[in-house]
């Protein structure tokens, strides 16, 4: 025998030692996990170049959208609609990152599922905007127009002094002599 058979059978014999129901059932679980992450990795690429170009018209410059993947929304708790970063000078980054509520939103828009906007707006659960503002900003709004009513009093000038003059009916009207 040749060193070369002997080479073959012992690969052969290593590949029946997996081919075992353990390694088959794990075939089984892997390949459908493994094609449907591909096909939800496709379809969020699909979107997000959608949103992109979207995004890309309103910022007036190339803008790039993520979105999160399936295995990232199951853990995704974020009361945000989304978010961009900031650099130092206070410019707004190339990037910007949506939250699972709102990419899916968006997408029920572009595939006719919803008819418009409105599903973003609103009290249920996808909605991003809510319908009434919520208590807590009203209160701040109003704070920070009392604040400004209040500066603008202190910084109004006053009215001049009117000329001294005779007043009989004020109480510190002293009577001139005649004279």
């Amino acid at each position: 025998m040749s060193a070369s058979a002997a080479h073959q059978r012992n690969l052969w014999l290593q590949a029946d030692e997996a081919d075992n129901p353990s390694v088959r059932f794990l075939l089984v679980l892997v390949i459908p996990v493994m094609l449907f992450s591909a096909w939800q990795f496709v379809r969020r690429e699909e979107n997000e170049n959608r949103l992109a170009l979207v995004a890309s018209e309103v910022a007036l410059r190339d803008v790039d959208v993520s979105c999160p993947g399936f295995w990232a929304r199951l853990v995704e708790i974020t009361p945000n609609a989304g978010w961009v970063d900031f650099d130092e000078h206070g410019r707004p980054s190339d990037k910007t990152s949506l939250s699972a509520t709102t990419c899916r939103g968006l997408e029920r828009v572009w595939r006719r599922e919803q008819t418009s906007f409105t599903c973003l707006i609103g009290g249920g659960c996808d909605a991003l905007i809510p319908d009434r503002p919520p208590k807590a900003a009203l209160d701040f709004r109003r704070k920070k127009a009392n604040q400004a009513l209040r500066k603008k009093s202190k910084t109004t000038p006053k009215k001049p002094e009117a000329a001294a003059g005779y007043r009989p009916h004020r109480k510190t009207a002293k009577r001139r002599s005649k004279g």
